[in-house]
């Protein structure tokens, strides 16, 4: 069974009733971390920072140049607000791993 060891979101984003919820959901060890809104990735650095994970199809590789992403990341590729969200939790896994190299697990 997989547990939530860390929950990331942006400061101020969630409403008092969702935060109540949350608090009652999540287990006890679950550690809450609230990014501030400069920091993680906008949509266009998310896409470049994927890009780097998963590089770009070749010219004439066919119509969708994401080919090589996974169709969960590749199916949110067009919702702005997705990829942001995306690009934090990327970001924060920068932050704490220390390397962009360490990300491909997680993505």
């Amino acid at each position: 069974m997989c547990r939530l060891l860390i929950f990331v979101r942006t400061q101020g984003n969630l409403s008092l009733s969702t935060n109540r919820l949350l608090k009652v959901i999540l287990p006890g060890t679950c550690t809450w971390t609230s990014l501030r809104s400069v920091e993680g990735y906008d949509y266009r650095t998310t896409l470049k920072e994927l890009e780097n994970v998963y590089p770009l199809a070749e010219e004439g590789g066919g119509d969708d140049p994401y080919v090589n992403m996974p169709e969960a990341v590749r199916s949110m590729i067009g919702d702005e607000i997705v990829i942001q969200a995306l690009g934090s939790m990327i970001w924060f896994v920068y932050q704490i791993s220390g390397s962009p190299n360490n990300i491909h697990p997680y993505v």
